[in-house]
Formats: structure tokens, sequence, C-alpha cells
């Protein structure tokens, strides 16, 4: 009962750059302190997490936050963990996704260019402004939640015989929709581009 009013007031701090670390640190703590409880809310749980999408997280930050997820995750039987999952990752499965087309269609003079002038085609042929290299830092930060999601989720002792992990099932289905075609596309690159 004491858990409901605290985790708003912590996730509203997130949006602080000054109080984001303590945020980030007493998220994960409450929900690794308390998996159990919050268990049986952990839709409200992903909600708050999803409401705090538009921020700025710095990798420390988001992987706190992903960490308590995922320990939450990990007490919950696994046909209720599979759609848990599934539902945190479907935004960065489509970040990956969008970014499909943008590999398969590099301007040919990429191929042709060191990689540092790559990366520099690349950005201006993607985006208007930002470093070279910046319009990468979405697709970066897709897969950095991917595999937070997937090292922390740990069923443990807890998993039914015979039963496949969560993180199992959710890359059955994740996989040829996400990483085939990335990986195809990315591959596809000229070694000068990925090198």
């Amino acid at each position: 009962a004491m858990l409901a009013p605290l985790l708003p007031y912590v996730t509203a701090a997130l949006a602080e750059p000054a109080r984001q670390d303590a945020a980030a640190l007493a998220f994960q703590r409450i929900c690794t302190a308390c998996a159990p409880q919050l268990a049986a809310s952990v839709d409200s749980l992903v909600a708050l997490y999803e409401q705090c999408a538009h921020i700025h997280f710095s990798p420390t930050n988001s992987d706190e936050l992903l960490r308590g997820l995922a320990r939450v995750i990990s007490v919950l039987t696994v046909d209720r963990a599979v759609p848990v999952l599934q539902r945190l990752c479907a935004p960065p499965a489509a970040v990956i996704q969008a970014f499909v087309p943008q590999l398969a269609s590099l301007p040919p003079a990429v191929a042709a260019s060191s990689p540092a002038a790559a990366v520099a085609t690349t950005t201006t042929t993607t985006t208007t402004t930002g470093a070279p290299g910046e319009w990468m830092k979405p697709l970066v930060d897709a897969f950095h939640v991917l595999g937070s999601l997937f090292r922390y989720v740990d069923v443990g002792e807890t998993l039914p015989e015979g039963a496949a992990h969560p993180v199992l099932a959710v890359m059955e289905t994740l996989w040829p929709a996400v990483a085939e075609p990335f990986f195809g596309a990315f591959c596809a690159l000229p070694d000068e581009v990925v090198y």
C-alpha cells in the first residue's frame, strides 16, 4: 500500500536532471527489494516506465530502470512474464526495424569512403543536424534496452520443468521480425562502412 504513492514520486524525479541519478537508483532498489509485492501491479509499473520514454537517460540510469523492471518480471510466472517483456521490447524493436531501410539505402558514395567519411556522409543524408554518427544513437539505445532486459530477467530456479525462459520466448518472436532484417542489411554494407 505504501509503494503506490512512492513510485510515481520517484518516476517524477527522473525528469529532473539534478535528481535523475538518485531517482533511477531508488527505482531499481525499490523494484529489487519489493519485486514480489510489485508483481501484482506490474502493468502499472510498466506504464510508469513508458511515461518516462521521452526523458533522456544516461546509459547507467537506463540500466538501473531496466534492472528494476527485470527484477519484477523475474518473479512473474512465465505466462505472465512473456507479454510484459513483449510490451517493453516493442518500442526498441520498432526503432531497430525503422533503421533497416536506412541501412539498405546508404548512398553509393559511402561504399568508397573511409569509415569516418562514411559516417559523415550517412549523417548528412539521414539527418540535418547533429554530430557524425548521432543519427545512430536511437539504434544504439534500442539495442541497449533489449540487451538490459534480456540480461537482467533471471527466473532462476522458479522456471517450471520443460518451460522456456521468458526471454527465449520473446526472442523467438523478435529475431525474425527485427534482428534478421537488421543484421541482413548491416552485413550487406560494404566492409569500408562496417569497419
